[in-house]
């Protein structure tokens, strides 16, 4: 749990093993103050959190690291992904998902902003319900609730326009 949090907020593989061995390494010293044990995934993930925050604010200032890993490693052909279907013409959201790859769909979550990252990453991808999440990243219910709907707008916006350009098309906003 705590490493697959991790990839979703990381560049690559090797600074998600980073991260969540730090987590894990701050958990373990600080397990005395864990009060409530059905927490405990919470309590990471709070840990998680912070300790990014930490890293992301030690390194603001420096260009981004890119592993060695991740430029020999060749992009998936994109042109063997299914023809996305017209809006109206979605009768399911598992028929949308199928157009679109697990690494289309990582790297758009990568591309939101922390916040709505941070969200989408506890409720949807976690599980949490609005209230535990609320109480990890240390906002109210509703900041969650505000979060998640612009956060699932982007990235609707961002793996419908992308998929639709493949196909020629082009995303309609709806209009109020």
């Amino acid at each position: 749990m705590v490493l697959r949090s991790a990839t979703l907020l990381s560049q690559n593989l090797a600074e998600a093993e980073d991260l969540a061995q730090e987590t894990l390494f701050k958990a373990s010293r600080a397990l005395r103050t864990l009060q409530d044990q059905n927490g405990i995934q919470a309590w990471l993930l709070t840990i998680l959190r912070h300790t990014w925050t930490d890293r992301w604010r030690k390194h603001a200032g420096e260009g981004p690291v890119i592993s060695l890993e991740a430029l020999a490693a060749e992009p998936a052909a994109r042109a063997a992904s299914p023809a996305v279907p017209a809006p109206d013409e979605i009768d399911h959201p598992d028929e949308l998902m199928e157009c679109v790859s697990d690494a289309q769909l990582i790297q758009a979550i990568r591309g939101l902003p922390e916040d709505m990252r941070w969200a989408i990453l506890l409720v949807d991808i976690g599980g949490y319900d609005y209230a535990v999440a609320a109480e990890i990243l240390d906002v109210p219910v509703g900041t969650i609730r505000s979060r998640l709907s612009r956060g699932r707008a982007i990235l609707r916006r961002l793996l419908l326009a992308d998929r639709l350009a493949e196909s020629g098309r082009h995303l309609q906003e709806p209009t109020a």
